[in-house]
């Protein structure tokens, strides 16, 4: 069935041309129509680095973790947002 397919094909080349510009056309066409929100909604990537410092305050901790930040928003070009305390 595949040896007819393809040779039928090769002998009508000019109804598979037009059948696949019809396609192509539609294609188009309708790719035009969709509505913005299918695409998916790009977010930047979250790095989230928890640390245990025993004996030590959360603020003290956070300050020993700035030269780590401060690489890690070089390297990528990141922006840093505030860090969230947890209890």
């Amino acid at each position: 069935m595949l040896a007819w397919l393809v040779r039928s094909a090769l002998q009508q080349r000019v109804i598979v041309l037009v059948l696949a510009a019809i396609l192509v056309v539609l294609g188009l066409r309708a790719s035009t129509d969709v509505p913005l929100d299918v695409f998916p909604e790009f977010a930047p990537p979250i790095v989230e680095i928890q640390t245990e410092a025993p004996g030590k305050g959360s603020v003290r901790s956070r300050y020993g973790l700035l030269p780590c930040r401060q690489k890690v928003i070089a390297a990528t070009g990141a922006t840093l947002r505030a860090p969230v305390e947890r209890g």
